[in-house]
C-alpha cells in the first residue's frame, strides 16, 4: 500500500501535537458498554463533564477509551470530543480520566438521573 504525499507530515505533526489544530487530528473514541443498555440520544445532547464521581444518582453505561492520535489536555476541548459518542451510548456525562502528564485519556459514561 502507498502512503499519501503529506501523510508523513500529518502523523508527524499529530504526533508531536501540532496536528490538533492544524490538521484535525483530533483522537477517536472508543466505547466499550459494562452496564445496561440505555437508549442513544441524540449526537448533539448536553454532556457534562466530571472530574469525580456525582453526588446524584447515576447509572454506568460504560467506558470511552482513545483509539486515534491526538493529545487533548483541555477541558472544553476533550468534551466536545467525545460528546457525540457519549450521546450515541444513550449517556449524558462522562467522568473523565485524566493522566499524570493533563492529558486526556478517556471516562466513564454515565446517565445521570
Amino acid at each position: 500500500m502507498l502512503a499519501r504525499p503529506g501523510a508523513a507530515l500529518v502523523l508527524r505533526a499529530c504526533a508531536t501535537g501540532m496536528g490538533l489544530a492544524l490538521s484535525g487530528c483530533s483522537p477517536s473514541w472508543a466505547f466499550t458498554r459494562t452496564g445496561t443498555a440505555s437508549r442513544a440520544l441524540p449526537p448533539t445532547c448536553d454532556v457534562r463533564l466530571l472530574t469525580s464521581e456525582p453526588d446524584e444518582d447515576y447509572e454506568e453505561l460504560g467506558v470511552i477509551d482513545q483509539s486515534g492520535m491526538g493529545d487533548i489536555r483541555n477541558a472544553g476541548e476533550f468534551l466536545r470530543s467525545v460528546s457525540p459518542d457519549v450521546c450515541t451510548a444513550g449517556g449524558n456525562g462522562v467522568i473523565a480520566r485524566i493522566s499524570e502528564s493533563g492529558q486526556y485519556m478517556g471516562g466513564t459514561v454515565v446517565l445521570l438521573r
